[in-house]
């Protein structure tokens, strides 16, 4: 009996009975309120007027960028704002209540003109009107460097030239789709009745002395002009043949100068048609017309001054000897040289250049040139149409030059940019992916090929007569490495349809063809978590099996679907594949495969060429090929900005 006593007892002290008071209760700590920006990245750059910032905090009540109350949809856990921008520097200053606040700093540069082409003066005011392919018309005041931009949505391919009635405000665009007049008013758009059908307006002047416009058309290769007051036209059919685009006028002599192999002066009072200069008139290099996409005069010193794209070089012709030489001098390359016109003022010529995305001034006496209001951002080589883009281990951004039939690999940290490879001996470069040894692999039009980016050795690696297997069936373009395998798409460019897909071993070059069917215009990624290719053409995005080749759409590009070609990058961790092509950023989750239209680039960028997820700023990096700059993207917004150009 004391026995149960005694035990009852110690179990009873055992349940707190003892006397001694338990422990108080450990209080929760208060939540820590936080906020940080996650786009954009400091330091980039824009010629938007305002822009999307978004980020992340926790246990807030709201957020204010610049004094905008940001919105969210999940307790600003993520949040975003639209927030305007001045010229030049601005503070994107991030507050929220108890979480202090943050910033970082971008700079919105005056608009930039992408890929101009028509370009007209306006010496009374000392302004050079441009017409561009992305943005459509836009001015330049030669004075301060500032430009202008108009009615950016209304662009369109083949844009050919542009002519100003300073007196109406008026403005004339030639290209693809006839002859456009805006009204500088009120924004307002027209077309000018044509001449015939078809017609293909080339060069354009307008002729303040007579009121009409004078065409090139390169349809019929002859001169038209129309009447301002009826649109009535008349044809110069003494120049039928002998005129594509480019020609230049004496308005004071009303005299058209032609350019064809043999250059001709046309008296449009009399119908006189006279040689000037060519393989049997004049001396000095001989100019192949075919090139030449604009001209322009110095009526005082009587020569004839023409801008050649695709020697990238700018020829003077004297009207009275017929003798032609190049304009050169020192400064600047020319790249891509479209319009032309004389600045009398300044004694020089004012070059459009497709590349440079800007100006070229070039002294008529001297040849030196120089540039005048392009945008820039960064140091180093310039981005010349970038093909192709991926990051290194150390976290930079490896982008492909490739203009004409050269190309260059450059290294993009910040804003430096810095030459890693050539490549020389390739046709064509395309698409490039860097090995585990970290070697690189490129694609040109024949072939496969392996750079040592040590020393700028290549080789290669599979073609018609390297490697064994089935010849590769059209152009070699994008590439990944499996285990050691390498997978190429090559596209047919000659039936612009279907891409496929093959296997290369790396170490023999023996090929093998899997099956693929996706339409042409193709990217490629890779998701290395589940070792599955995914290839995005465009209108859909495709997982492949690499071990069999097949294929499944997981992806459907809603419409429009995606112009030139697009890419895909990957964020394997995220699960996420983005899609980028034409106008559209859009994010696939990769196990729901659930698509989701991210944003709308259309005023920002033109022609997407390649894209790669930045792990290290969680942003999806874009070249542009046109603009010549490489963007931040967020994958959140679809927001975009500039960090090197």
């Amino acid at each position: 009996m004391w026995r149960v006593l005694i035990v009852s007892a110690v179990l009873l002290s055992g349940c707190g009975r003892s006397g001694v008071a338990p422990p108080d209760p450990v209080p929760e700590p208060e939540p820590v309120p936080a906020v940080s920006i996650s786009f954009p990245p400091g330091g980039s750059l824009t010629d938007q007027d305002t822009l999307v910032v978004d980020g992340t905090a926790a246990h807030v009540a709201a957020v204010f960028v610049n004094g905008v109350a940001a919105t969210s949809d999940d307790g600003f856990r993520t949040w975003q704002a639209e927030v305007p921008l001045a010229i030049g520097d601005n503070e994107l200053l991030v507050e929220a209540e108890g979480a202090g606040e943050t910033s970082v700093r971008i700079e919105r540069q005056e608009p930039f003109f992408a890929v101009p082409r028509g370009i007209t003066l306006d010496p009374a005011t000392s302004t050079v009107w441009l017409a561009d392919q992305v943005f459509f018309y836009g001015r330049i005041d030669l004075t301060t460097e500032t430009r202008y931009r108009y009615d950016p949505s209304i662009g369109w391919d083949g844009v050919y030239g542009i002519a100003v009635d300073h007196g109406r405000g008026q403005v004339y665009i030639t290209g693809e789709r006839g002859c456009h007049r805006l009204n500088l008013s009120n924004r307002n758009r027209s077309s000018v009745p044509p001449v015939g059908s078809p017609w293909r307006p080339r060069g354009v002047y307008w002729d303040e002395t007579r009121q009409r416009l004078l065409f090139a058309d390169g349809y019929r290769e002859t001169l038209y002009g129309v009447e301002r007051a009826n649109w009535a036209a008349a044809r110069y059919t003494a120049l039928d043949g002998l005129l594509k685009e480019a020609f230049a006028f004496d308005e004071a002599e009303n005299r058209v100068y032609a350019m064809a192999e043999t250059i001709h002066m046309l008296d449009l009072d009399t119908n006189e048609l006279v040689p000037i200069s060519g393989p049997a008139l004049g001396s000095g290099p001989l100019i192949d017309p075919a090139g030449v996409r604009s001209m322009t005069m110095d009526a005082a010193s009587g020569i004839l001054y023409c801008a050649h794209q695709d020697e990238a070089l700018v020829y003077a012709i004297d009207i009275a000897t017929g003798a032609r030489r190049i304009v050169s001098g020192e400064g600047p390359v020319l790249r891509s040289p479209y319009g032309i016109v004389f600045d009398a003022a300044g004694s020089r010529l004012l070059v459009s250049d497709g590349v440079l995305d800007g100006l070229m001034a070039i002294d008529v006496a001297t040849g030196e040139r120089s540039l005048v209001a392009v945008p820039t951002r960064g140091n180093g080589p310039r981005m010349r149409g970038a093909r192709d883009l991926v990051c290194d281990e150390d976290g930079r951004a490896l982008l492909l030059n490739s203009i004409h039939e050269e190309g260059q690999v450059l290294a993009i940290d910040g804003v430096d940019r810095t030459h890693v490879a050539d490549f020389p001996a390739i046709d064509s470069p395309r698409r490039f992916t860097i090995g585990a040894d970290g070697d690189m692999l490129a694609t040109g039009r024949p072939a496969l090929y392996r750079i040592d980016l040590a020393t700028e050795a290549q080789e290669t690696v599979s073609d018609t007569t390297t490697g064994s297997g089935d010849p590769f069936d059209a152009v070699v373009d994008a590439v990944e490495l499996v285990n050691g395998e390498a997978f190429v798409l090559t596209v047919d460019l000659d039936t612009n349809r279907f891409a496929s897909l093959w296997r290369v071993d790396v170490a023999t070059g023996q090929r093998s063809k899997l099956s693929l069917d996706s339409h042409f215009r193709a990217g490629m990624g890779l998701d290395p978590i589940r070792g599955e290719l995914l290839v995005v053409s465009f209108d859909h995005l495709y997982v492949v099996d690499p071990t069999t080749g097949a294929s499944e759409v997981i992806a459907d590009i809603p419409w429009p679907k995606f112009r030139y070609f697009p890419d895909v990058a990957v964020d394997a961790p995220g699960r996420r594949a983005f899609m980028v092509g034409s106008s559209f950023l859009y994010r696939v989750d990769l196990d729901t495969r659930e698509l989701t239209a991210v944003g709308n680039l259309a005023r920002v960028l033109y022609w997407p060429s390649a894209a790669v997820y930045d792990a290290a700023r969680d942003v999806v990096l874009v070249a542009d090929r046109r603009l010549n700059a490489l963007f931040a993207v967020s994958p959140a917004t679809g927001a975009a900005v500039i960090i090197s150009r």
